[in-house]
């Protein structure tokens, strides 16, 4: 058989095959996936975007690797993630954009960092030296905990908040902030080796926020805010709504067994049930909610949020339409990252 069918082959079980019953990671859904967005090296290729790779997606792949128990995909993945993205110089946060310029060569785009990508590599790192116990994992993951508090943790009135990245969120309103950047499982884990009580007053901080932040009819937080002295607010010059990056938000919440939080979203839920469909985004300002259907991976993400708060028929529909719908995305990065974190989200952090 030739080996483009071999791998078609393979990928269909990856896209229709996904049983969810609180396992690890199955390692055939993990090699499918492998195969269409790891490269050889290492690199986690986000093919809907000019084929680039980005922080987050390394990290993404560590932590999927540690649930495959896959050491030597780990070993690569963080091998290229050392190579060509921690190359700051001055400290060990990650460039958060790989890709071509437009002299064609394949590159570092863009050095500032994201503070999600940073937390989610360094807890996969620690997932790792749970799972293989070599210290060395530990000790590269407490060195960017170090970089972090450093360079991305501020307070507003005595209260830590987590910056997006080193530079280019600070406005002269206040500073600009993204609650799916606080990795609640990654926060969580790290208390547990850093004795510093930053990392438990980033979590409590960050759940605070959130609870501060949800708007509008469906109770969601939109995907950037603007915090200050004086409160709190939408960021509208981003974006006023709960879409492509807030969803990790109930995802997170999902990984850390957190049903309380997730209880006030109950109204997704309810739509879901009614009308059968999820909305690619929700305007938290103006009632407006998207036409265009959510991807494979929202489905998954509000699946297992479900699992959590007991709504097992609406889960078990969910799992149903986000499997027929990944189906259909084959080249959506995304939305299958989304679709095997939300299983991996199951084992809790």
């Amino acid at each position: 058989m030739r080996p483009r069918m071999v791998l078609l082959i393979v990928l269909a079980a990856f896209w229709a095959g996904s049983v969810v019953d609180g396992r690890a990671l199955d390692r055939g859904l993990w090699d499918a996936y492998k195969d269409r967005f790891v490269s050889p090296d290492g690199r986690i290729i986000d093919r809907g975007n000019r084929q680039m790779s980005h922080s987050e997606g390394q990290g993404y792949g560590l932590i999927l690797a540690v649930s495959a128990d896959d050491r030597p995909t780990f070993e690569r993945i963080r091998q290229w993630t050392r190579e060509n993205l921690q190359v700051r110089g001055s400290d060990h946060l990650l460039a958060w954009a790989w890709g071509q310029r437009p002299n064609g060569e394949w590159t570092v785009v863009d050095l500032n960092n994201a503070t999600d990508g940073d937390l989610l590599v360094l807890y996969g790192l620690l997932k790792a030296f749970e799972r293989w116990n070599d210290p060395a994992l530990r000790s590269e993951a407490l060195e960017l905990a170090r970089d972090i508090k450093k360079h991305v943790v501020t307070n507003v009135q005595n209260v830590p908040v987590l910056l997006p990245g080193y530079y280019g969120f600070v406005d002269p309103n206040g500073f600009v902030l993204n609650l799916s950047y606080y990795v609640y499982p990654a926060l969580h884990t790290l208390a547990r080796y850093d004795d510093d009580p930053i990392w438990n007053r980033l979590l409590e901080a960050g759940m605070d926020l959130l609870h501060r932040a949800r708007r509008g009819s469906w109770n969601l937080p939109p995907d950037w805010i603007l915090v200050n002295g004086e409160g709190l607010n939408v960021f509208q010059k981003r974006s006023s709504r709960f879409g492509y990056e807030a969803v990790r938000v109930p995802l997170y919440l999902a990984w850390m067994d957190r049903p309380e939080a997730l209880q006030p979203w109950l109204m997704v839920l309810d739509w879901f049930d009614k009308t059968g469909s999820l909305p690619l985004w929700v305007d938290v300002v103006d009632p407006a909610v998207s036409l265009t259907e959510a991807p494979a991976g929202f489905y998954a993400v509000w699946a297992v949020a479900a699992q959590r708060l007991n709504r097992l028929e609406a889960a078990d529909k969910l799992w149903k339409r986000a499997r027929e719908k990944v189906e259909r995305e084959k080249d959506d990065y995304y939305s299958a990252t989304l679709y095997l974190l939300s299983l991996r989200a199951l084992e809790g952090p």
